[in-house]
Order: C-alpha cells, then sequence, then structure tokens
C-alpha cells in the first residue's frame, strides 16, 4: 500500500507536468512525499520517500518531435493569416484604384513593369470588381462604357438624357447631374406643349364646333 500510495502520487502529478520536464516532475515529487503522511488502509505512517524520473530516450525524442510538428503547423498558420490579411487589403486596394497595384510593382521591381504588365493589372482589376458589393451593377457600368463609346454625339446625348431623367424621376437628381458633369453634357430644358390658338371673338374656354 506504500508503495501505491507513492505510485498514485507520482502519476497525479505527471498528469499535470510535461514529459519533457522530467527534473520538474521529480522535485514536484518529492515535495509532496517529503513529509510525513498517515495511510489508514495500510495502518503506517508514510515518513518520507524519494522520487527519481527517468524518461526512455525514443519517448523523449517522439515529444520533442511531436511538439516541434506543432510549433511549425502553429507558425505556418499564422504566416496563412497574415498572407490572408494582405490579400484582402490588396483587394480592396485594386478594387479603390487599380494603378495602386501598378504604382507598387514600378517601386518594388520597375524594370519588371512593361505594356503587357499594364494590360494584366488593367485585366485583373476588372475580375476584381465582379466580386466587389453590386458586381452585377460593376458588369453593367463595364458593358455601358464598351458600347457607349461607339455611340454618335447625338446618341450619347439621347442616352444620358434618357437616364438621368429616369434617375430625376426616382428621387436621385443630384446622380443625375453627376452624370451630366462627368460626360460634358448640360441638363435638356424640358419641352413645354404649345397651346391652342384662340380665335377673334372666342374666349379662352369656348368651344368651337366644326360643322361638316
Amino acid at each position: 500500500m506504500t508503495i501505491r500510495h507513492v505510485i498514485d502520487e507520482v502519476a497525479r502529478l505527471a498528469s499535470t507536468c510535461s514529459i519533457l520536464a522530467p527534473a520538474e516532475l521529480e522535485y514536484r515529487a518529492n515535495a509532496c512525499l517529503g513529509r510525513p503522511v498517515d495511510l489508514p488502509e495500510a495502518g503506517v505512517r508514510l515518513m518520507w520517500a524519494a522520487v527519481h524520473v527517468y524518461v526512455a530516450p525514443d519517448d523523449l525524442h517522439d515529444a520533442r518531435a511531436h511538439l516541434r510538428a506543432r510549433a511549425r503547423a502553429r507558425a505556418a498558420h499564422q504566416e496563412q493569416q497574415l498572407r490572408i490579411a494582405q490579400a484582402v487589403a490588396y483587394r480592396d486596394l485594386l478594387r479603390e484604384d487599380p494603378t495602386l497595384a501598378l504604382a507598387q510593382m514600378l517601386l518594388e521591381n520597375p524594370t519588371a513593369v512593361n505594356g503587357q504588365t499594364v494590360t494584366l493589372v488593367e485585366q485583373l482589376s476588372q475580375y476584381v470588381a465582379t466580386y466587389a458589393p453590386g458586381a452585377a451593377w460593376v458588369e453593367t457600368a463595364q458593358v455601358l462604357q464598351e458600347s457607349f463609346g461607339n455611340l454618335a454625339p447625338d446618341a450619347k446625348q439621347f442616352v444620358v438624357d434618357r437616364f438621368c431623367i429616369a434617375l430625376t424621376e426616382f428621387g436621385q437628381k443630384r446622380a443625375a447631374q453627376r452624370i451630366r458633369q462627368a460626360h460634358g453634357f448640360t441638363e435638356t430644358a424640358p419641352v413645354t406643349p404649345a397651346e391652342p390658338p384662340v380665335r377673334p371673338g372666342l374666349g379662352a374656354d369656348a368651344t368651337v364646333t366644326a360643322v361638316r
């Protein structure tokens, strides 16, 4: 029973101590078992016990390898999170101004920037924009930009007028003004219907009946 008590106490302490710290476990076990304790089941009094802790070399090697693997996994996760955060920040910059990506390339590696790089940045910004909030409107704006450039000036004026009239009807007069300013168009004056002519001798409310 005395040996069982010593084993149980060491096992209890070992459950909260790393296998990589046998010296710490030995110190804690000797501190615990270095005081007198009564063992009623055995009918004896244990004055003190000395414990020496040893770890098998293979177990120690495996524990250290496992600890290194956990450290590498934690470092890899942190690095991945950092790359994701950088990618998100870079994506947001592309949404706001695609030329920022080109400016960064010029700062980091100016000799690698050429005409193909500029085209690639433009394509990349369009691709990123499709994943922005309201992506349908981003694509709509791109389609309008492509088709609008092939229109004649009077056709452009017509399209802008109709679009701005619709915006104004739905309470977006300021947006309509900004669109007109962006394209250099002025607001078209509304057409006032001509009043019917009034015959001499008749009042404005008189009704003329045609007789065949």
